[in-house]
C-alpha cells in the first residue's frame, strides 16, 4: 500500500512523478535554505546545487535525487512534509553518508560493510513546512512510520542521521540502535554532530509498533534532553 492516512486528514504517500519530487525539492530549499539559512559545500561529496523547477522555482538538488525513494506528506493536496531513502543502486554504489570520511569510524564500519542479507537504506533529508509543526500527531511522526513501515514490507535494513534532539529521543525511544553520536560532513567549526542511528530488518516490527504509539503525542515532549534552548530544536528536518 502507497498510501498511509491519519485520523487528522494527513496522508502520506510514495511520490513517483516528477513534479510531485520536484516539490518536495521545493519544500527541502525552503526550509534548508531560505528558512535555516544552511550553506552547503558545493564542493562536497552529496553535489548539492540549486537549481529551478518548471515553475522557475528554487529547489535543492543533489546526486541521490534519481535512485532516492521518495515521500510525502499531504494535507489534502498539498505537500507539507517530505523524507526520502537513499538507496545504493545508484551511480556511486553508496550511500550518502558512504561518501565521508567519517564513514570510516570503526562504529560506522561496523554497520555499513557487515555482509547483510538485507539491503541498507539511508533515511534522509526530511523537512515539514512551518504551518504544519504542531500538528497531532506530528507530520515527521508520520512520514518516519510511513518509511519504517515500507522498510519493514521490504525486508530492509534502515540507516538514519539527524542532528535534531527531537529526532534522536524519538528514534531511542523507539528502540533504534545508536551507532554513532559525531560523525561529521566537514563543514567547518559551525557543524553540529550528527547522531547516526541504525535498525536491522529483523528489528523493525518493534520500532514501527513504538512509532504507532507514539504518533499520537505532541512533538513537544520529545523536545527535552539535550538543546531544548538550540535554535535547531526549531527544524524538524532530518
Amino acid at each position: 500500500d502507497n498510501n498511509f492516512s491519519s485520523k487528522m486528514d494527513f496522508c502520506v504517500r510514495i511520490l513517483s512523478d516528477l513534479d510531485s519530487i520536484n516539490l518536495a525539492k521545493r519544500l527541502l530549499y525552503e526550509v534548508y535554505i531560505r528558512e535555516m539559512g544552511w550553506e552547503f559545500r558545493e564542493d562536497g561529496p552529496t553535489g548539492f546545487r540549486v537549481e529551478r523547477d518548471n515553475q522557475n522555482q528554487p529547489i535543492l538538488c543533489d546526486a541521490f535525487d534519481e535512485s532516492s525513494i521518495w515521500f510525502g506528506a499531504y494535507k489534502e493536496e498539498e505537500l507539507i512534509g517530505v523524507t526520502r531513502a537513499v538507496q545504493r543502486n545508484n551511480s556511486l554504489g553508496k550511500l550518502d553518508i558512504e561518501l565521508y570520511p567519517a564513514s570510516q569510524l570503526p562504529s560506522m564500519k561496523r554497520v555499513l560493510q557487515q555482509k547483510e542479507d538485507h539491503q541498507l537504506i539511508e533515511v534522509q533529508r526530511g523537512a515539514v513546512a512551518k504551518d504544519y509543526r504542531d500538528t497531532k500527531p506530528s507530520i515527521i511522526q508520520l512520514l518516519l512510520l510511513f518509511v519504517f513501515s515500507y522498510a519493514l514490507d521490504k525486508e530492509l535494513n534502515v540507516i538514519c542521521p539527524t542532528v535534531f534532539p527531537m529526532l534522536e529521543t524519538l528514534f531511542s525511544r523507539a528502540g533504534m540502535k545508536l551507532v554513532e553520536k559525531n560523525f561529521t560532513y566537514g563543514e567547518g567549526c559551525d557543524e553540529w554532530p550528527t547522531f547516526i542511528f541504525y535498525c536491522s530488518s529483523s528489528d523493525l516490527a518493534q520500532v514501527v509498533g513504538k512509532l504507532k504509539r507514539a504518533a499520537g503525542k505532541r512533538k513537544a515532549s520529545f523536545l527535552q534532553e539535550r538543546g531544548l534552548q538550540s535554535k535547531r530544536s526549531k527544524f524538524l528536518v532530518v
